[in-house]
C-alpha cells in the first residue's frame, strides 16, 4: 500500500513499486522503470497534497491496469475523469484540424440545401421545414 510521507524538510513524498511484469512497459510509456514516484513542495497546503496524492495513485493504478488489459487484449474501463479528459484531447484536435477560418460554412450549408430542394423539389422543398426532410431522406 502506498502511504503519502513527509521528508525532513517537509517535503511530501510517497512511492508506489511497480510490478516486475511491467516495469518496462511501463518505463518507455511514462519515465519510470522501478517506481512510480509523487512528490509536493512543503510550501503546498495539506488538502492540496492529499488531493494531488489521491490523482496520482489513481493515475498510476489505471495506467498498471491499462497495461495489463493490453497485454491480454481487453479493453478499459475509463474513469469519468479519463473519459472527459479523452473527449477534451479529442475536441482541440478536432479543431485544429477543422478551424472556422478553413471554410465558408454559409456556402457549404447552401450547397447542401440546394442538393436537398433538387432532390425533394422546389414545391415541398419551399413548404417543409429543412429538418423534417433531411431525417426522411435519411431513412
Amino acid at each position: 500500500m502506498v502511504t503519502l510521507r513527509q521528508d525532513e524538510r517537509g517535503n511530501y513524498t510517497a512511492r508506489k513499486r511497480l510490478p516486475n511484469d511491467i516495469r518496462k512497459e511501463y518505463g518507455r510509456l511514462y519515465g519510470q522503470r522501478l517506481e512510480a514516484k509523487f512528490f509536493a513542495p512543503a510550501s503546498t497546503k495539506r488538502l492540496d497534497v492529499e488531493r494531488r496524492f489521491d490523482e496520482s495513485k489513481s493515475e498510476t493504478n489505471a495506467r498498471i491496469a491499462a497495461i495489463c488489459a493490453h497485454r491480454k487484449g481487453e479493453d478499459i474501463q475509463l474513469t469519468r475523469h479519463q473519459a472527459r479528459a479523452l473527449a477534451g484531447e479529442w475536441y482541440d484536435w478536432f479543431l485544429a484540424r477543422h478551424s472556422a477560418e478553413d471554410k465558408n460554412w454559409e456556402a457549404l450549408r447552401d450547397k447542401v440545401q440546394d442538393a436537398m430542394a433538387r432532390a425533394v423539389g422546389e414545391r415541398e422543398w419551399a413548404t417543409s421545414n429543412p429538418d423534417d426532410l433531411w431525417s426522411r431522406m435519411k431513412t
